[in-house]
């Protein structure tokens, strides 16, 4: 048996979701919920809920990129590393 249940778009575009879904679903706040369109079946969508939202503590991501092995660089040198790369990519070509 199918149940259906009747969803508002709201002025601003957001999708209000009816309660009977949401505790039917276990849909919570913070949870991700992706819509797929069916190209070959017109009006034909499909609802994919995750509540696999990553939290982390500011303490959880301290130091993370350095167990990846990435180097801390001074942010002047970033930026100079970045303005040279840029200066080449959008210099005026000269003749």
């Amino acid at each position: 048996m199918q149940t259906s249940y009747t969803a508002t778009v709201t002025s601003k575009g957001q999708l209000t979701i009816p309660s009977a879904f949401r505790r039917a679903s276990k849909i919570k706040a913070g949870h991700k919920v992706t819509i797929s369109v069916h190209p070959t079946k017109k009006h034909h969508y499909t609802l994919a809920i995750s509540d696999k939202v990553p939290r982390i503590s500011l303490d959880q991501a301290f130091g993370a990129l350095h167990k990846l092995g990435i180097k801390y660089v001074p942010i002047e040198i970033v930026r100079e590393i970045a303005g040279k790369k840029l200066g080449k990519k959008y210099a005026p070509i000269r003749r």
